[in-house]
């Protein structure tokens, strides 16, 4: 007796069971999660380091006194790694140098003011206009015996406008960016020492542009 023939499925022509196998390839390929730098960029922001000119976005306002702030931009990152040398004068023109012209500022004064400040002494002043929509931002140094040079900038009613938020002998006013006046003031910067004696010097930065030719500022 003849055995009876096996069932076989009916083969495919070649050409189809290579097409058969290029897909199956491509839908595993397609199965393995991909790789980090292949998938979008989950979070990704606006350059924060933008210089503060035209119309920047506003962070916070204080008492009327708006002032800008961008977290690890040209304002905080121009003075990254700046080393204090002792001499004040050198020290507040590279810190001006360094933070000035990239965000845009330019020197309110040709010259920068020099005192003198003693711990337990009271401050030394000086004033200047400020006008509808200026923005200003002000560096100091002092001598390497001044452990803790401190700087207040107030309006014309003795409202704190800004001020250092650091003890060393290099503040700047403010740090993250610059204060810009709601209305013409006659602003006072006061200048001291909480620790240890000697010279300083400080220089005030005008932003340049729109909003330092007496545009009001934001609301």
């Amino acid at each position: 007796m003849r055995p009876r023939p096996e069932h076989r499925q009916p083969r495919l022509p070649r050409c189809a069971r290579a097409l058969l196998a290029g897909l199956l390839a491509l839908a595993g390929a397609c199965s393995e999660p991909p790789h980090p730098w292949d998938g979008p960029l989950d979070g990704a922001v606006d350059d924060p380091s933008r210089p503060f000119l035209g119309t920047p976005t506003p962070a916070t306002t204080t008492r009327g006194f708006e002032t800008s702030s961008r977290v690890n931009g040209l304002w905080v990152g121009c003075y990254a790694g700046f080393a204090q040398s002792g001499d004040p004068v050198s020290d507040v023109t590279r810190l001006g140098m360094l933070c000035g012209p990239s965000n845009g500022m330019v020197p309110f004064d040709e010259e920068p003011r020099r005192g003198r400040v003693e711990a337990g002494k009271g401050p030394r002043s000086y004033q200047f206009p400020a006008g509808r929509g200026e923005c200003f931002r002000l560096f100091a140094a002092a001598e390497l015996g001044v452990g803790d040079l401190d700087v207040v900038m107030r309006s014309s009613r003795g409202t704190t406008v800004a001020r250092d938020h650091t003890d060393d002998g290099w503040p700047i006013v403010a740090p993250d960016g610059p204060v810009c006046s709601p209305g013409e003031d006659v602003f006072t910067i006061d200048v001291s020492s909480e620790q240890g004696s000697g010279a300083f010097a400080a220089q005030l930065y005008k932003l340049a542009g729109p909003r330092a030719r007496g545009a009001a500022p934001p609301d």
